[in-house]
């Protein structure tokens, strides 16, 4: 699944842009820590396994944000490890903005 990150400068675009694609309720575009429940619950939420998250366009909210995109990146590395040891396969990608 594809996600471009071009036109997110601030957190919460991030975070609408992620429950766009994810195509769940923006309940959860208001705090990281939702999000992060989010990415660990998507097989309840009708995701097919195995999955990949590929994050295109990344530098602008990683430069803007940093802390932010350090929470984002932590949660998606704990999602990992929970799917894991439910046997689901989970990974994400990043790619960086073309010039």
């Amino acid at each position: 699944m594809e996600i471009d990150l071009k036109d997110c400068s601030t957190v919460l675009q991030f975070l609408d842009k992620i429950a766009g694609v994810l195509k769940v309720s923006n309940y959860f575009s208001f705090n990281l820590e939702r999000l992060s429940g989010l990415l660990s619950s998507l097989d309840k939420n009708g995701f097919k396994f195995p999955l990949t998250l590929k994050f295109s366009n990344i530098d602008g909210y990683r430069n803007k944000c940093p802390r932010g995109w350090e929470i984002f990146v932590v949660s998606l590395e704990n999602a990992r490890k929970e799917y894991q040891k439910r046997g689901l396969k989970f990974d994400y990608e990043f790619s960086e903005e073309e010039n």
